[in-house]
């Protein structure tokens, strides 16, 4: 019987574990966001599941987080400051997707066309975020995520509208995230495989962000033939093994 195998390795200054199935080649490739404030060990059952599936799975250290955490959190002094911090984790945690992508693309054990992201929370948002920025992946699996970056930062603001965003540091805030959200370009473009995950209870990332952007993105789909699911459970902000059993179940019967 096969072993599932895990290295830990770095590429350039980006530390990952890779999860493979011993002598395994050409095999989908599922890279791992993990959520704020934690590592790429998150999700760790999922990633041997996949693997013993001959499925790779990246998981990664994202910008600032895990072992390459700077103590940048004492450093914070407002909330604008904070929203800043979180949505610049998931551009720059981009740019090391990138390279981790252009890396592994050449390995064997690597199917290239197959190429794809599950991510929680944090690595969620960045799941849409890669997703609309990237050809190279796909499809996606974004677990207790928002594809609505600005309507996320004004409930997280707790603002009513983009115009009570009054201060310099605030407006600035603003412009940056609406420089980067992914949703215009996802509804007008998208078609790759997908399959969105949220919790009814949650009140960190309210699951009204993906349910609406599902309905604006289901008949263009259709209309593809292209694949694009959406599941709500009866949870909060925390990923459950419904959660987990649901997205392992799709990966492999829609990517394998």
């Amino acid at each position: 019987m096969k072993k599932v195998k895990i290295e830990l390795n770095k590429h350039l200054d980006i530390p990952y574990l890779l999860y493979y199935l011993e002598n395994s080649k050409n095999c989908p490739l599922v890279i791992m966001g993990h959520g704020f404030n934690n590592d790429k060990y998150e999700g760790s059952d999922i990633a041997i599941k996949l693997a013993s599936k001959e499925v790779c799975v990246l998981s990664f250290d994202l910008y600032k987080q895990g072992e390459r955490y700077d103590g940048f959190l004492d450093k914070v002094k407002s909330d604008a400051e904070f929203g800043y911090t979180l949505f610049n984790i998931i551009k720059k945690s981009n740019e090391d997707l990138l390279k981790l992508i252009d890396f592994f693309k050449q390995d064997d054990k690597v199917d290239a066309s197959k190429i794809g992201m599950l991510g929680f929370s944090l690595g969620a948002n960045l799941c849409f975020y890669s997703f609309a920025n990237n050809k190279d992946l796909k499809f996606a699996v974004p677990i207790l995520g928002s594809p609505d970056f600005t309507n996320l930062l004004i409930y997280s603001m707790e603002k009513e509208n983009e115009s009570d965003f009054k201060t310099q540091e605030e407006i600035k805030l603003l412009e940056f995230i609406k420089g980067i959200d992914p949703y215009d370009n996802l509804v007008q473009n998208e078609n790759r495989h997908l399959f969105i995950i949220n919790g009814t209870k949650d009140d960190d990332v309210p699951s009204r962000f993906s349910e609406n952007f599902y309905q604006e993105i289901k008949k263009r789909y259709d209309l593809n033939d292209s694949k694009v699911e959406l599941l709500i459970t009866d949870d909060n902000h925390y990923v459950s093994n419904e959660m987990k059993d649901n997205a392992i179940e799709w990966i492999i019967n829609n990517i394998l």
